[in-house]
């Protein structure tokens, strides 16, 4: 079954944390080096954005890493990563 469009977002929101943080770069570090505007990235990054092809490829890039790669993090994320974001972005809206 198809993940609904929200969870997709979440899912990648958490798989592009998960590469920043291994790659020991910041949101604007991997906004400088894949030439995209920091709030892009930011706005991705918290899955607030159906974000395009490109902009994952660019992604990957400012990463140094491939698109495939990328999408194994996303493969990696599991449902309880999505549920217990979505319950922490929550929180933070009170």
């Amino acid at each position: 079954m198809i993940d609904d469009k929200e969870d997709i977002k979440l899912r990648f929101a958490i798989c592009l944390q998960k590469a920043i943080a291994d790659k020991e770069m910041t949101l604007r570090g991997l906004a400088a080096s894949s030439g995209l505007e920091y709030t892009n990235v930011q706005r991705a990054s918290v899955g607030e954005v159906n974000i395009a092809l490109s902009t994952i490829i660019a992604l990957a890039e400012g990463l140094n890493i491939s698109p495939s790669k990328l999408f194994q993090y996303y493969e990696k994320v599991g449902q309880n990563e999505v549920n217990n974001f979505k319950e922490e972005k929550k929180r933070k809206k009170k």
